[in-house]
């Protein structure tokens, strides 16, 4: 394999792993005689040039010349709006970019002479997103050999795998990033939820899940595999999860797991088919041995209560009497039956279970506190 695939693949490989961004432009250096190999987005808006992501060769981090933003910064001369047309979609030297006696390129080379920096290369291509990608390689100041056409060949090949390269990892990030995002709000579910293939492989929980499992409550996914407690529980949920992934019209299946301290009501559906042709299957799981610990403020808010009436709603959903509530709370009774008649009138409904049904249904007891 020759040099320009390794450093192709060098370049694909900066997409999922950032890393290689510094040893990709180390070898661009090393292919051009360059000793400063920079690729930068930008954008461009109603205030100006707008820089974005960068990444630089080795050198150039540990030598990187934070006290000269002409250079680093928005002020290089070279970024200026009415330069890009020139070098959009080819390579260009400085000739090309300034004109014969614009002051700005004086400035530019003084002070890329105190940062060492000498002949510039560089191109300049658009992304899909709208913002431009820049590539600028330089020479060691006072170096007598310049690039030749060799090196202005091998970038403007190079070019459009810089940006493709840039663009594919920007989309990896976004997704990662879209991917943590949906992570921490599934992790906000009081039910568990897992994610797993047709034959009972894990692929993916929520907190809740990772809570349940871990704690093997009725539900284990040693080894990846999801498991019950015994291996005829076990063959059971794996025949319900086979049996929801071959349903093509993806109705949802229900099953039941007594793990003996109270029983695991599970709900399964599968996803449409992927690429590959295989199915997923969600498996949401509840326990009737969860409590709901909302705060009562928070019932007094959704159900429209005064707090004392809410006190009374957030013990009767974890299972209290109204006299025990009363008890516990050091009330009368009938103050507690009079806050009762309160909250049946204020939710609209007539009967305690009723009262009960309503506060269980609500957003408040799908959220974890």
């Amino acid at each position: 394999m020759n040099n320009k695939d390794e450093l192709l693949l060098q370049l694909y490989a900066c997409a999922s792993q950032p890393a290689h961004w510094t040893m990709a432009l180390d070898q661009l250096c090393a292919e051009t005689g360059a000793c400063s190999a920079v690729v930068q987005t930008f954008e461009l808006g109603t205030e100006g040039v707008r820089l974005g992501w960068q990444a630089s060769d080795s050198r150039t981090q540990r030598q990187r010349p934070l006290d000269c933003p002409q250079v680093t910064g928005e002020h290089n001369p070279r970024l200026q709006t009415h330069r890009f047309k020139r070098g959009l979609n080819r390579v260009v030297r400085d000739d090309e970019l300034f004109d014969r006696h614009d002051p700005g390129r004086v400035t530019l080379q003084a002070d890329l002479a105190r940062i060492g920096l000498g002949e510039f290369m560089g191109a300049l291509q658009p992304l899909a997103d709208g913002r431009l990608l820049g590539i600028a390689l330089h020479r060691p100041w006072g170096d007598p050999d310049t690039f030749d056409r060799h090196s202005e060949d091998r970038l403007a090949a190079l070019a459009p795998h810089l940006s493709q390269a840039c663009e594919l990892g920007q989309q990896l990030l976004s997704a990662r990033t879209e991917m943590q995002r949906q992570q921490q709000h599934a992790d906000m579910l009081r039910c568990a939820l897992i994610a797993c293939d047709e034959q009972g492989q894990v692929q993916w929980m929520n907190h809740s899940a990772m809570l349940l499992t871990g704690a093997e409550r009725g539900l284990s996914s040693r080894g990846g595999l999801l498991r019950a407690q015994s291996p005829g529980l076990s063959a059971r949920l794996h025949e319900d999860i086979a049996a929801a992934a071959r349903d093509t019209a993806r109705a949802v299946h229900y099953t039941v797991i007594d793990n003996g301290h109270g029983p695991l009501h599970i709900a399964l559906r599968a996803s449409s088919v992927d690429t590959q042709g295989a199915r997923s299957v969600m498996l949401a799981v509840t326990s009737a041995q969860d409590l709901v610990n909302v705060p009562p403020d928070i019932w007094a808010k959704l159900l429209g209560l005064t707090l004392a009436e809410a006190r009374l709603v957030a013990a009767l959903a974890q299972g209290e009497t109204v006299e025990l509530h009363a008890t516990q709370r050091g009330i009368a009774l009938g103050t507690a039956r009079n806050q009762l008649k309160m909250a049946l009138a204020k939710t609209g409904t007539s009967r305690q279970a009723d009262l009960v049904r309503v506060a269980l249904s609500s957003a408040a007891a799908q959220v974890l506190g």
